[in-house]
């Protein structure tokens, strides 16, 4: 009897291994051993469907609500949509995106200067000493800060800079005119033209497709 066991015991081996391998084959597929993937990056981001470049042009759509924008800022994304075929999220998230891409720089509101008391407009051009540019700078500073003047060109011709300048009277542009020479002496000399009657005042840009 004592000779017997081995043969017993190695039947026994081959039995058990047996009965592992049917075990094995019936487990489920999610119980088996997985090969590790190198996990994707997110959707967009190598097939060019993420956040739009800086540099992207407005499409159709995009020009609609900026023109609409430019005439008044005020209004709703809802009041967006009743003129855009776009909904009210569609057209938050690209007037997001056109601030992001600096497209819209600053939103303002627009003053009835009659009702603030500034009810005239003058056009000064003014001449300067060109062998000094530091004071050319400074004056560029000036101008860029001054409340009362609204728009400053750096213009060719025979005057170097026109302005335009909103002021109660004429004593009042007068003072802030002598202000200026006192501060800045590259001014030579200024010439002033008072607007009679404002036809048209704004800064909108023409984005309307087809207007070139």
């Amino acid at each position: 009897m004592l000779g017997a066991m081995p043969c017993r015991g190695a039947a026994f081996e081959r039995r058990a291994a047996r009965l592992s391998r049917i075990r094995a084959a019936r487990l489920p597929r999610t119980c088996r051993p997985q090969a590790r993937f190198r996990s994707l990056p997110p959707k967009g981001v190598l097939s060019g469907f993420g956040r739009p470049s800086a540099t992207e042009m407005p499409d159709r759509h995009d020009r609609q609500l900026l023109a609409l924008l430019q005439e008044d800022a005020g209004r709703t994304t809802e009041q967006l949509a009743e003129r855009v075929p776009l909904s009210p999220s569609a057209i938050q998230r690209r007037l997001r995106r056109l601030r992001e891409q600096g497209v819209i720089a600053r939103e303002i509101a627009v003053l009835d200067a009659r009702q603030v008391g500034r009810c005239t407009t003058f056009i000064a051009g003014l001449q300067v000493e060109n062998e000094h540019p530091e004071r050319i700078a400074a004056l560029r500073t000036w101008l860029a800060d001054e409340p009362r003047v609204q728009q400053a060109f750096y213009v060719t011709g025979e005057a170097d800079f026109v302005l335009v300048v909103t002021a109660v009277d004429t004593e009042a542009y007068e003072a802030l005119m002598a202000r200026l020479l006192r501060a800045h002496p590259v001014v030579r000399r200024f010439t002033t033209q008072v607007a009679l009657a404002v036809l048209k005042r704004g800064l909108s840009v023409p984005v309307a497709e087809g207007e070139d």
